[in-house]
């Protein structure tokens, strides 16, 4: 929950924005770059549970764009 103020608002973790990306690339293949671009900024700004991120990729039979993913951040 987002608080501004008055206002409340609902904002999805990191972690549910990563398993959207990883869904939409699932999906549509020719996304991939794009949200794994996104996924690898998630891994690296937000306090995100990766064991999580690991889960959705397993999930829809991606493991493999998670190691790539994994080797950058090792690499950066």
């Amino acid at each position: 929950m987002l608080v501004l103020g008055d206002i409340s608002l609902p904002v999805p973790r990191a972690e549910h924005l990563a398993a959207m990306k990883i869904h939409a690339m699932n999906n549509e293949p020719e996304r991939t770059f794009q949200e794994m671009a996104d996924v690898l900024f998630l891994l690296r700004v937000a306090e995100i549970d990766e064991d999580e991120v690991k889960g959705y990729f397993e999930k829809q039979g991606l493991i493999e764009k998670y190691h790539e993913i994994k080797k950058i951040l090792k690499t950066s």
